[in-house]
């Protein structure tokens, strides 16, 4: 970030800041007495609007008892003096559904004095969807119309007008009727006989009152810019919405409808679970009698009236009010940011610009040694910079802080010359050892195959590929003649590759050379080679192992003498069947070189046909990965073989390794490679591929 920005951030920091903190408090304290009057006003239409609704609920249940008990009801219920058996009532209810108003008994109960008044009292009160009336058992005696039921005695509103007395009045809360199939309220009261000697009950009646027709009219209320109010229940479940059909408030739920009818003072801001915030006002509906009256409501469901507004629409005059102080606010503070701008550029900015131009030459010509590496250009190079820095005038510190500059750039220049000539010997003779290494490294791998095959038996043909991963490689390869018809093949891999990798080859090859007498037995080759590096490795502080294969193969008898030490089995194949397969699978109890100083291993011989090839190599080949990281795999490796198999020897192992460059995608491989093909050719070809083998290069890349 540049000098100029930074004193701009400062500015805006110290005037910015303040300003904005000031904006923040002025709005949180506006906002909150913005709600608190919204949220006030807010109850206060609540508490109206629950008045209005509760007086129609008791206006209206008033009707239905002063209608109860100034008719004649009671004259069209016969007298049971006993209730229907169970088995009455269960045979009604199973025939019920499928009962039409010809189908007795409903025909009898649809068509009597007491239903005809019924509906006449529906009709002239049209607020009213559904009325029935029992007998005193709670058998249906009379209707407006089919009930969902025939038997009420088994219902909450039955057994309170049952239980209670004449004064007793059930008020259910908003909920949907299936028989109605509305939303209503239930009214119900006692049916008794004002004329006889007792006060008991010779009936109950249900009014079920229709919610909307009844309730709606109250949202007119709310004025023209109405909020949204609706009757909620204890549970969050909204019994009513006020508003217009299809534009319901979704349901609060019981977390939300716990934080509204908690609210202090009964109004306050909550978040509803669609994520929407509302400034609420709320008070409880009271179904009960203020005057003298002898009713007493049961039954009654504790509802709350809330009246809501979205707190967005609400906080509009302090955002708008805030905003416009905001543009004030931030053109003041840009007129003082131009001038403090143009105060420092003259005196602050100016001058360290030019001393950070030249601290950027400075550095742009050591970046420029680093890769030129040329002697006597530093001074001639760095001298403008210099003189640069030194011409800064300001009298201040920024005057001494060039001056200093200047000195300890005079300084890094001789530095920097003495530093490019050092690197410059050091690298040349680094260059120099790896070469050295490499070579060295070259000349421990076999310079030529040896001539193996005479006679009737089949001879032998060699090749191989080495690939190291860095200048100098971890794996090794050896081939010796055991005699004119027999040959050891020897193949290791070092863990890791680089330097350390390299010096373990050269132990392999000087252990090699001297237990080589011993090769045609592969396992005590390898136990004494085992034995020798284990001694020589075990006092390092690495860990250090080699994993190792020894392949004794006579052309002679037709066998294959091995011995394995950790090491991937190789491939073999038969060209005239075409089978292949590898050596061995899970070879047990062979270590690794180096890791047991006692380390036995076996001898395992198997039988090759004459036209036999096999195929060693390290597990750089089958580890190699893709861009994916999948490894080539030795399914793939084996699959490879097998589609080259019908080539010689180099054929074969130039195949395998190009089939696994292209499934890599990349020319180089994480890890070293070695692999060394061996072919058996029978006798009719022996003689010309004999003198062909001695002259055959090793491959190496």
């Amino acid at each position: 970030m540049k000098i100029r920005a930074k004193f701009t951030g400062v500015l805006l920091l110290a005037a910015g800041v303040p300003l904005a903190v000031a904006f923040w408090a002025a709005m949180q304290v506006g906002e909150r007495r913005l709600l608190q009057a919204e949220g006030t006003l807010l109850r206060t239409q609540a508490a109206h609007l629950s008045a209005s609704v509760a007086l129609a609920l008791l206006s209206e249940s008033d009707r239905v008892r002063d209608w109860a008990a100034l008719t004649h009801l009671h004259q069209w219920i016969p007298a049971a003096p006993t209730p229907p058996s169970a088995a009455e009532i269960e045979a009604i209810e199973a025939r019920w559904p499928w009962l039409d108003g010809s189908t007795e008994p409903l025909a009898r109960i649809l068509d009597n004095p007491a239903s005809k008044e019924l509906r006449e009292f529906r009709d002239f009160n049209p607020l009213y969807a559904e009325i029935l009336m029992t007998d005193r058992h709670g058998a249906l005696v009379a209707a407006t119309g089919k009930t969902t039921d025939y038997w009420q005695a088994d219902e909450e509103w039955w057994q309170v007008c049952a239980t209670g007395d004449i004064r007793t009045l059930w008020l259910d809360g908003i909920h949907y009727d299936a028989s109605a199939g509305v939303h209503s309220i239930d009214i119900g009261v006692a049916v008794v006989d004002p004329d006889g000697s007792g006060r008991e009950p010779v009936g109950m009646l249900k009014a079920v009152l229709r919610a909307r027709p009844l309730l709606q009219p109250f949202g007119r209320l709310l004025g023209g810019d109405a909020p949204r109010a609706f009757l909620m229940d204890t549970g969050g479940r909204i019994l009513f919405d006020f508003g217009p059909p299809g534009m319901a408030l979704p349901p609060p739920g019981p977390e939300v409808a716990a934080r509204i009818t908690t609210l202090a003072h009964g109004h306050g801001r909550v978040e509803f679970a669609s994520g929407e915030s509302y400034v609420c006002g709320t008070v409880p509906v009271s179904l009960r009698f203020s005057d003298d009256r002898v009713l007493e409501p049961k039954g009654v469901r504790r509802m709350h009236l809330v009246v809501a507004r979205d707190a967005q629409q609400v906080l509009v005059p302090i955002h708008s009010q805030t905003r416009m102080l905001m543009a004030w606010g931030i053109g003041l503070l840009a007129a003082c940011l131009i001038g403090g701008l143009i105060v420092a550029d003259r005196h602050i900015i100016g001058p360290m610009e030019r001393l950070r131009d030249a601290a950027e030459q400075m550095s742009r010509w050591t970046e420029a040694q680093s890769h030129l590496a040329r002697a006597g250009t530093a001074h001639r190079v760095a001298a403008p910079s210099v003189e640069a820095i030194e011409r800064v005038r300001t009298g201040d510190e920024i005057e001494a802080l060039a001056h200093a500059f200047g000195t300890m750039a005079r300084r890094v220049i001789g530095y920097q010359d003495q530093l490019e000539r050092e690197i410059a010997a050091k690298t040349a003779e680094i260059r120099r050892d790896l070469q050295f290494a490499r070579d060295f490294q070259r000349s421990l791998l076999p310079g030529k195959y040896p001539r193996i095959g005479s006679g009737s038996a089949p001879a032998l043909r060699f090749h191989h590929i080495y690939r190291p991963a860095s200048a100098v490689s971890g794996d090794f390869y050896d081939i010796r003649p055991l005699s004119d018809s027999a040959a050891a093949i020897f193949v290791a891999d070092v863990m890791g590759h680089g330097a350390r990798s390299a010096l373990a080859t050269a132990i392999l090859a000087a252990l090699v050379q001297e237990f080589v007498t011993d090769a045609s037995d592969p396992a005590r080759f390898l136990s004494q080679v085992n034995r020798q590096f284990h001694g020589v490795v075990k006092g390092g502080e690495d860990f250090l192992f080699v994993t190792a294969f020894l392949l004794a193969l006579d052309t002679r008898d037709g066998t294959a003498r091995w011995a394995s030490a950790g090491h991937p089995a190789p491939f073999i194949g038969s060209r005239t069947t075409g089978r292949t397969g590898a050596l061995f699978e899970n070879l047990p109890a062979c270590p690794a070189l180096g890791l047991l100083p006692d380390a036995v291993y076996s001898n395992h011989v198997v039988a090759v046909p004459e036209d036999a090839v096999l195929l060693l190599f390290t597990d750089g080949l089958i580890e190699a990965p893709n861009a994916s990281g999948e490894e080539f795999g030795r399914d793939r490796a084996l699959a490879s073989f097998r589609s080259h198999l019908h080539l010689e020897a180099r054929g074969i192992a130039e195949g395998v390794v190009a089939d696994m460059r292209r499934f890599t995608g990349q020319e180089h491989t994480p890890d070293d490679i070695c692999v060394v093909a061996v072919e058996m050719v029978p006798r009719e070809e022996g003689s010309e591929a004999s003198g062909e083998l001695e002259r055959s290069a090793p491959a190496r890349a």
